[in-house]
Protein backbone atom coordinates (compact mmCIF):
# COMPACT_ATOMS: atom_id res chain seq x y z
CA UNK A 1 0.00 0.00 0.00
CA UNK A 2 1.25 3.48 -0.74
CA UNK A 3 0.86 6.70 1.19
CA UNK A 4 1.76 10.17 0.15
CA UNK A 5 2.84 13.51 2.26
CA UNK A 6 1.87 17.08 1.47
CA UNK A 7 2.52 20.10 3.38
CA UNK A 8 -1.26 22.50 4.19
CA UNK A 9 -1.31 25.47 6.28
CA UNK A 10 2.30 24.41 8.27
CA UNK A 11 1.13 20.59 8.80
CA UNK A 12 1.75 17.36 7.34
CA UNK A 13 -1.10 15.85 5.52
CA UNK A 14 -0.72 11.61 5.21
CA UNK A 15 -3.26 10.58 2.37
CA UNK A 16 -4.03 7.06 2.26
CA UNK A 17 -5.80 5.12 -0.78
CA UNK A 18 -9.11 5.64 1.18
CA UNK A 19 -8.88 8.61 3.02
CA UNK A 20 -11.34 11.33 2.45
CA UNK A 21 -8.77 14.69 2.16
CA UNK A 22 -8.06 16.99 -0.40
CA UNK A 23 -5.23 17.51 -2.58
CA UNK A 24 -3.55 20.54 -4.48
CA UNK A 25 -3.39 20.29 -8.29
CA UNK A 26 -1.13 22.47 -10.11
CA UNK A 27 -3.24 24.32 -12.74
CA UNK A 28 -2.18 26.08 -16.21
CA UNK A 29 -1.41 29.22 -14.40
CA UNK A 30 0.90 27.54 -12.08
CA UNK A 31 -1.53 28.26 -8.76
CA UNK A 32 -2.45 24.90 -6.85
CA UNK A 33 -6.26 24.53 -6.67
CA UNK A 34 -7.19 22.09 -3.39
CA UNK A 35 -9.93 19.13 -4.74
CA UNK A 36 -10.66 15.73 -3.77
CA UNK A 37 -8.54 12.95 -3.45
CA UNK A 38 -9.40 9.63 -4.73
CA UNK A 39 -6.52 7.52 -4.08
CA UNK A 40 -4.75 5.67 -6.76
CA UNK A 41 -5.00 4.81 -10.02
CA UNK A 42 -3.11 3.01 -12.32
CA UNK A 43 -1.15 3.85 -15.39
CA UNK A 44 -3.06 2.01 -17.57
CA UNK A 45 -6.87 2.93 -16.11
CA UNK A 46 -5.49 6.88 -16.30
CA UNK A 47 -4.60 6.45 -20.21
CA UNK A 48 -8.26 4.65 -20.74
CA UNK A 49 -10.26 7.55 -18.52
CA UNK A 50 -7.75 10.63 -20.81
CA UNK A 51 -8.56 8.64 -24.26
CA UNK A 52 -12.10 8.46 -23.49
CA UNK A 53 -12.39 12.53 -22.21
CA UNK A 54 -13.20 11.90 -18.43
CA UNK A 55 -9.93 12.97 -16.99
CA UNK A 56 -6.56 14.91 -18.07
CA UNK A 57 -2.85 14.61 -16.69
CA UNK A 58 -1.67 16.88 -13.70
CA UNK A 59 0.95 17.97 -11.47
CA UNK A 60 0.18 17.17 -7.68
CA UNK A 61 1.23 19.08 -4.95
CA UNK A 62 2.84 16.40 -2.85
CA UNK A 63 6.38 16.35 -0.83
CA UNK A 64 6.76 12.58 -0.14
CA UNK A 65 5.55 9.14 -0.72
CA UNK A 66 6.04 6.12 1.50
CA UNK A 67 5.24 2.12 0.66
CA UNK A 68 3.88 0.26 3.67
CA UNK A 69 5.23 -3.70 3.65
CA UNK A 70 3.37 -5.76 4.29
CA UNK A 71 5.27 -5.71 8.12
CA UNK A 72 3.92 -1.99 8.14
CA UNK A 73 7.34 -0.97 8.03
CA UNK A 74 7.73 2.24 5.63
CA UNK A 75 10.27 4.74 4.39
CA UNK A 76 9.12 8.09 3.03
CA UNK A 77 11.10 8.87 -0.04
CA UNK A 78 10.93 13.17 -0.26
CA UNK A 79 10.16 14.20 -4.04
CA UNK A 80 13.19 16.37 -4.72
CA UNK A 81 12.55 19.65 -6.01
CA UNK A 82 13.01 18.72 -9.62
CA UNK A 83 9.95 16.25 -9.58
CA UNK A 84 6.04 16.54 -9.00
CA UNK A 85 3.70 13.19 -8.43
CA UNK A 86 1.94 12.70 -11.55
CA UNK A 87 -1.95 12.84 -11.07
CA UNK A 88 -5.34 12.09 -12.84
CA UNK A 89 -7.71 14.57 -12.61
CA UNK A 90 -11.33 13.58 -13.76
CA UNK A 91 -13.00 16.33 -15.08
CA UNK A 92 -16.73 15.45 -13.84
CA UNK A 93 -16.27 15.46 -10.20
CA UNK A 94 -13.25 18.04 -9.74
CA UNK A 95 -11.18 15.23 -7.81
CA UNK A 96 -7.82 13.50 -8.17
CA UNK A 97 -6.40 10.12 -8.40
CA UNK A 98 -2.54 9.75 -7.79
CA UNK A 99 -0.99 7.73 -11.25
CA UNK A 100 1.18 4.40 -10.50
CA UNK A 101 2.92 2.06 -12.26
CA UNK A 102 3.05 -1.10 -11.04
CA UNK A 103 2.57 0.39 -7.75
CA UNK A 104 5.17 2.46 -7.90
CA UNK A 105 4.34 6.62 -7.95
CA UNK A 106 4.82 8.14 -11.51
CA UNK A 107 7.27 11.36 -10.98
CA UNK A 108 7.03 13.94 -14.07
CA UNK A 109 9.49 17.12 -13.96
CA UNK A 110 9.22 20.25 -12.31
CA UNK A 111 8.61 22.94 -14.41
CA UNK A 112 9.85 26.05 -12.57
CA UNK A 113 7.11 27.90 -10.54
CA UNK A 114 9.08 31.42 -11.26
CA UNK A 115 9.11 30.77 -15.10
CA UNK A 116 5.61 32.19 -16.93
CA UNK A 117 2.81 29.85 -17.33
CA UNK A 118 4.07 26.53 -18.20
CA UNK A 119 3.81 26.82 -22.12
CA UNK A 120 1.44 24.03 -24.04
CA UNK A 121 4.86 21.96 -24.59
CA UNK A 122 5.76 21.61 -21.02
CA UNK A 123 2.49 20.73 -20.20
CA UNK A 124 1.65 16.47 -20.03
CA UNK A 125 -0.14 15.68 -22.43
CA UNK A 126 -0.23 12.04 -22.10
CA UNK A 127 0.34 9.32 -19.50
Amino acid sequence: MLEIRYVHNHTYKVLKANSHEIIGVYTRQNDIEFVKWLGFIELGSAKHLQHQGLAKPVRLEVSAYAKVEPNYSMKWVDINGGDYLQGCYLLHCRAAFAVVDDWRPRLVRRASLLDAPVSRSRRPQHY
